[in-house]
């Protein structure tokens, strides 16, 4: 137990520290965004004072771990609003299309293993299996698009919304 406790902690250490380091590493500065290209350099300079920017790479990083620690994870550039106010308005939602995802998968790969079982030649199991193995074996970023292009558009069957969640506007 305290052996797998450790490496859990190692793991979300090492997470949160190639999290810290891919953000800092990013090219350009975060406040170049669209809404602030207009920023003088003087305005640039107090802003990122203002962010602990200025200070060396490793007291960012002990500074940013210890909000981490206490729930702090900033806030959002695009909204102007805590991270975690964020994080908890969306999470219901994940959780929904997850739950749901899951559901389906289990529905639907459970049929089909008992269909594949169920056949009576050796070949049509095979041809089954090669099936379902690319399927696991294709990146679910591209099966994503495939399924939204045949379920979601105009040019498929258009039965699910591509965004919205059956909210109006």
């Amino acid at each position: 137990m305290t052996r797998r406790l450790f490496e859990l902690s190692l793991s979300l250490l090492l997470i949160l520290t190639l999290s810290f380091a891919l953000t800092r590493l990013a090219p350009g500065v975060p406040l170049a965004t669209e809404a602030n290209l207009a920023a003088s350099p003087e305005s640039a300079r107090a802003w990122e004072r203002l962010q602990g920017l200025h200070q060396p790479w490793y007291l960012q990083y002990i500074e940013w771990m210890s909000q981490v620690v206490r729930g702090n994870l900033g806030r959002s550039f695009v909204d102007e609003r805590p991270v975690g106010a964020c994080i908890r308005e969306a999470l219901p939602k994940t959780l929904v299309v997850t739950g749901a995802a899951m559901c389906l998968a289990y529905l639907f790969g459970g049929s089909f293993a008992l269909w594949s079982t169920l056949q009576g030649t050796v070949a049509r199991a095979q041809v089954l299996a090669l099936g379902s193995s690319a399927m696991v074996s294709m990146p679910t970023f591209l099966l994503a698009m495939l399924l939204a292009l045949g379920l979601a558009t105009t040019r498929g069957s258009a039965w699910f919304p591509l965004h919205g969640l059956g909210e109006a506007g």
